[in-house]
């Protein structure tokens, strides 16, 4: 067996070839620090025009090889980065920032270091102290322990984090979505719990560009998308109910509107972040099953609901999923209801007297019922006046009668011939009787005829001497007949033989082809490839 050599298309004098066809490949060996393109492993990519492939692709070569040449984890100029077995590399620089050792340091003089998450990412010490920060001086700087517990300065808080006691003097507005209470027991001395409250603000200023409207406050924490009401300004204009703050900035909030009226005084706001959310209270408990059971006016329908088993959080929304599987209505207790019912009860005073239910017509039955158990009424069907039994044999077939409500109104027989006649082509007649089974037959074909006893079924046969020019013609017609791809099959009647004759293959002929030893070898029908060469380009 011979060793198979492939040569791809190569060049040690220029860089990507000018023509390259789909799945082609080239190799250029030229020193890609003067050749533009050297050094460089190419294949053609997509469809051909002129023989040349839409694109040709870099999938290698020594230009990339040459950028591994040294130690991992050394940081080496003009060569790829290869980290040690630690996946280390000893030092890393990347735009104006420098990574040696435990520090990131800026490269530029007085370049600041900025951390900056995608969205809402955060920026997390791991749970360990941030040391060396300096005092405060713009609205966005950190603030230290020192700076807090000093006294000397107002602190705003977003989160307050108490192990002990925590008692506040004055009034305590709570912002965000969520508020939990972990104690065990909880007082409430208000008497009255008023839920979706809005959280009020005094109005200091308000002003509209035709477009939008303003409002300054004395303080808020609203957020872009609550609902909010504002009353009691001067002009009134200025009062609104319900609408969706559009933007929020320090103690700013903006409204679409289009009033342009120049305030006067006073005002207040309220803002909240559902302007009809579902109302209630809910609790979680575990029976063997973690769920949750309340009571809340559901704002779809305006109802008060009951509820129990339902898996979801209740305050992961707004609203209360009464779709949800594991949602469902509970029972309540109560010594009296006062009010209108509507809906199913456990018992009525109108089904307290049994009655008697009674079916007439095309069927007749009755039965007691008060609701108390189920009931089932036998229905007997009236007859139909048509005589039972069975209809139809061998010599009649059954006729029915139905009326406009599918009941059979009378029945018959009819009689039906049994006697089956057959015309032939050189025939002159032929008849079967398909009680009896028996033939009669009159023609010139000597056709065979059986019946099978007791059944329909008739057998026929042909008695016909078959000679061999009658054979040979019928195998030449069949020849003539059949289909043949690059192959033509003829029958010579005179000489009584069949000729075959196959094409000479071409590049667009199937047929016979025959291979260059150059290139080929083929031994007992084996083909085998020697060399498969790709030339040289320029």
């Amino acid at each position: 067996m011979s060793t198979t050599i492939i040569r791809v298309k190569r060049t040690s004098t220029a860089g990507d070839p000018s023509t390259l066809g789909d799945g082609e490949l080239a190799y250029s060996a030229a020193d890609y620090s003067t050749v533009s393109g050297g050094g460089r492993l190419y294949v053609g990519i997509g469809a051909e025009t002129g023989g040349d492939a839409a694109s040709h692709l870099v999938i290698g070569g020594q230009y990339f090889t040459d950028k591994l040449d040294h130690l991992p984890g050394t940081l080496t100029a003009g060569s790829a980065l290869l980290v040690d077995v630690d996946k280390k590399l000893d030092n890393l620089k990347v735009d104006n920032l420098d990574f040696n050792g435990n520090t990131i340091s800026s490269t530029d003089v007085n370049g600041n270091i900025v951390l900056s998450t995608n969205g809402s990412g955060i920026i997390s010490a791991d749970s360990t102290r941030i040391s060396n920060v300096a005092n405060p001086t713009l609205d966005q700087d950190v603030v230290t322990k020192s700076y807090i517990e000093s006294g000397l300065n107002d602190v705003s808080f977003n989160n307050i984090d108490a192990s002990g006691n925590l008692q506040i003097d004055g009034n305590l507005t709570v912002g965000g979505s969520t508020t939990t209470i972990s104690a065990q027991n909880l007082a409430v001395s208000d008497n009255m719990i008023y839920l979706n409250q809005g959280s009020e603000s005094g109005v200091t200023g308000a002003s509209g560009d035709g477009t939008d409207v303003t409002y300054t406050t004395s303080g808020h924490n609203y957020i872009v998308g609550m609902k909010v009401e504002v009353t009691n300004v001067t002009p009134a204009s200025f009062n609104v109910v319900d609408e969706t703050i559009t933007a929020v900035s320090g103690d700013d909030f903006t409204i679409s509107s289009s009033n342009t009226d120049t305030f006067v005084s006073g005002g207040e706001a309220r803002g909240k972040t559902s302007a009809n959310p579902d109302l209630g209270w809910s609790a979680g408990y575990d029976d063997g099953t973690y769920a949750h059971a309340g009571f809340f006016r559901d704002a779809t329908d305006g109802r008060f609901k009951v509820f129990d088993s339902y898996v979801p959080e209740p305050d992961a929304d707004v609203f209360i999923d009464t779709t949800d599987s594991s949602f469902a209505l509970s029972e309540i207790q109560a010594e009296n209801f006062y009010g209108e019912l509507v809906g199913n009860a456990s018992s009525a005073t109108i089904l307290q007297t049994t009655r008697t239910l009674s079916i007439s017509g095309d069927g007749t039955g009755s039965q007691t019922f008060n609701g108390g158990s189920d009931s089932d009424i036998a229905f007997t069907l009236a007859d139909s006046g048509v005589t039972a039994g069975a209809y139809g044999s061998q010599t009649e077939i059954p006729t029915f009668t139905v009326d406009a409500k599918g009941r059979l109104t009378s029945a018959g027989v009819v009689t039906v011939a049994t006697t089956l006649n057959i015309n032939a082509d050189n025939a002159t007649s032929a008849s079967v009787d398909l009680l009896s089974e028996s033939l009669t037959f009159a023609g010139g074909l000597g056709l065979i005829a059986t019946a099978a006893s007791g059944t329909d079924t008739l057998t026929f046969g042909v008695d016909i001497n078959w000679f061999d020019e009658a054979a040979q013609d019928a195998l030449g017609t069949a020849i003539a007949a059949g289909a043949q791809t690059n192959i033509s099959v003829t029958y010579d009647d005179v000489a009584g033989s069949i000729d075959y004759f196959i094409n000479t293959a071409t590049t667009s002929t199937l047929g016979v082809a025959k291979f260059s030893t150059d290139n080929f070898q083929v031994t007992a029908g084996n083909v085998e490839v020697i060399e498969v060469n790709g030339g040289t380009y320029s």
